[in-house]
């Protein structure tokens, strides 16, 4: 039994006509370290691996099921940052286990990580969760285990049947590692890259559940990004880059230095930040670098609403929010970058009142940008007010549900994406619908800014009912 860890990404929807096919980071991140630390690693990516169009649902699942016990591995590691991957993670599993009940299998993620004790609770095929990242633990895990007779009570951060252990500490950038391209099968196949050039997030967002399992801001070191980019570069394939750091510009001198890494290469990308992160000289930086496309977490442009998501602490904060917002629109229609605002409301508490208020906030920017730039006008995503297991307003929703607010499902739900359906008493259902369909009617799409669209998506999970 040669092979230590197989880690196995969710299968991507199997459409060759549609750009975005890409790696998990997060597999590709923890396989680098472990390999790294003398582990034998691999990277199990079913997308690229596993002929999926026109198969049943069934089959995929066996011919994944089959690779992962044919190969051995000591222990099968399921990657689950949302509710679909714990869905495939969890039928994955139970095949695995009909096939050798003895391969202890282990899920981490973001989504395994707030919902562990769920897993733990209905899904007896996963033996273990990791909470938060999982380098050290999974190194610990390996090390203290022999053979497929794991050692789960010395493994920091780790929830299994028989208890839940603290965790060995925060991450630093000392962990990381250059991500190692050999365990990717085929790097050639695909079109996206994801890519993480800082982890975690200080601010405390109500329905965010980010900084629980990372609460911690933290630069990987640059060496670390230099090596990564030569190493993109060395496949010789204009990747389009998905940089998902939480809050892209919070460290200026690393956007100086990320943007520095970019611009000699061929390649395009995104980023995400806030509009009270990002500062607006930053655009015609990462535009240079190869920017199209930036998502802000705006969420609303009223202030009774932002207090309530904890994204403005008072009047003052909250004048500067918008401004800063203002000042981001004019910054991304001078440079040719598409700029898309997420937008959440209602939230609990909100009335008719905060939805006029952040309506006419919108039309305010969408006029900026369509003046300056009317090819390429800003990029409006209305959503539902979310709430992740292990948020403040998840912890809080008994007090919101006494007021007449609903949810689209409960904590045990585990595969459903926790909503709000009426999220606030004084705004009807209807009333929710129309704003958010007022939000998408200011969006006049262009051939330009669509073009820059189907670039910047990664392609859907497949999307069938794992069983």
């Amino acid at each position: 039994m040669d092979l230590d860890l197989m880690l196995v990404s969710t299968p991507l929807k199997s459409d060759d006509t549609h750009h975005g096919l890409c790696p998990s980071l997060s597999t590709l991140t923890l396989g680098s370290y472990l390999a790294r630390q003398g582990a034998s690693v691999r990277v199990f990516d079913p997308s690229v691996e596993v002929e999926t169009a026109g198969v049943s649902s069934s089959a995929i699942l066996d011919a994944i099921a089959r690779r992962c016990v044919e190969e051995q591995p000591r222990f099968l590691g399921l990657s689950a940052l949302s509710p679909i991957e714990g869905k495939f993670g969890a039928a994955l599993a139970r095949r695995v286990k009909a096939l050798d009940p003895t391969l202890p299998v282990v899920m981490g993620g973001l989504w395994a990580s707030t919902y562990k004790a769920q897993v733990m609770s209905h899904l007896p095929e996963v033996d273990a969760v990791i909470e938060g990242p999982g380098e050290l633990p999974a190194a610990r895990l390996l090390s203290t285990s022999r053979g497929r007779v794991p050692v789960w009570s010395e493994v920091p951060g780790l929830t299994w049947r028989g208890g839940s252990n603290p965790p060995s500490g925060h991450y630093t950038a000392q962990l990381s590692v250059p991500l190692d391209f050999s365990l990717l099968r085929h790097p050639e196949r695909y079109d996206i890259m994801v890519y993480l050039s800082s982890r975690g997030c200080p601010f405390r967002c109500s329905f965010c559940s980010e900084p629980l399992v990372f609460p911690d801001y933290v630069d990987e070191p640059i060496e670390k990004v230099r090596a990564d980019v030569a190493a993109f570069v060395a496949v010789g394939k204009p990747y389009y880059f998905w940089i998902c750091d939480p809050i892209f510009g919070f460290s200026p001198r690393r956007v100086d230095e990320i943007c520095e890494l970019f611009e000699p290469t061929p390649f395009e990308c995104l980023i995400e930040s806030r509009v009270d992160v990002l500062k607006p000289e930053m655009v015609a930086q990462v535009a240079r670098a190869g920017c199209r496309l930036i998502y802000f977490g705006l969420e609303s442009g009223a202030y009774n609403s932002l207090r309530m998501l904890d994204k403005v602490r008072d009047r003052d904060h909250f004048d500067r929010y918008r401004e800063n917002t203002r000042a981001l629109v004019e910054a991304c229609a001078q440079h040719g970058v598409l700029p898309m605002f997420g937008v959440m409301n209602p939230v609990p508490g909100d009335t008719p009142a905060d939805l006029s208020e952040c309506l006419d906030f919108l039309k305010e920017l969408v006029a900026m940008s369509s003046a300056i730039r009317p090819d390429l006008a800003l990029h409006l995503l209305p959503l539902r007010c979310r709430m992740d297991m292990g948020s403040p307003m998840q912890v809080r929703f008994q007090d919101f549900a006494a007021r007449g607010v609903t949810r689209a499902c409960g904590e045990e739900d585990l595969f459903d994406d926790m909503f709000l359906v009426r999220a606030s008493p004084t705004v009807g259902l209807d009333e929710g619908d129309a704003f958010r369909d007022a939000v998408r009617a200011l969006w006049t799409p262009t051939p330009k800014a669509l073009a820059t669209l189907a670039l910047s998506f990664p392609r859907p999970y497949l999307e069938v009912e794992w069983k």
